[in-house]
């Protein structure tokens, strides 16, 4: 996996498919995060995940995460600018699905998204004044 080419490969397909069943996977029905704070990740406590109800997002985050951690750093290069815009989609399910994949790069890979810390932050706080539920 240490070819640049495969890692392209994998983010448009395996990685790409997940972003997008994320998104289409969450349930309409939880419209309400849109105006309010919801972590997606398990509490310390043990809690199920903040994608209850929503099984083939929370499935498609868990194959995400197995994907990321698999491919070499530069992966998250590739990554990362289809994670931004994700973040500026006007649909909330894309958008907490973007939020989402984020938080794996980060877990995944921090020290290569170092160098994209400013793309980042730019584009998780411009969420803030349009997206009450990314703060």
């Amino acid at each position: 996996l240490a070819d640049p080419a495969v890692s392209r490969v994998l983010v448009a397909g395996a990685a790409g498919g997940c972003l997008r069943l994320m998104a289409a996977g969450t349930c309409p029905e939880h419209a309400a995060w849109q105006s309010e704070p919801a972590p997606l990740r398990p509490a310390p406590d043990g809690c199920e995940w903040e994608w209850e109800g929503d099984g083939a997002a929370s499935a498609a985050e868990g194959y995400l995460d197995e994907i990321v951690a698999a491919l070499p750093p530069d992966a998250a290069d590739h990554l990362l600018p289809v994670v931004q815009g994700m973040l500026g989609d006007a649909d909330w399910r894309t958008v907490r699905a973007g939020l989402a994949a984020l938080e794996v790069l980060l877990d995944a890979h921090p020290a290569r998204l170092a160098g994209h810390v400013g793309a980042v932050v730019r584009g998780t706080c411009g969420l803030l004044g349009a997206n009450p539920s990314a703060r």
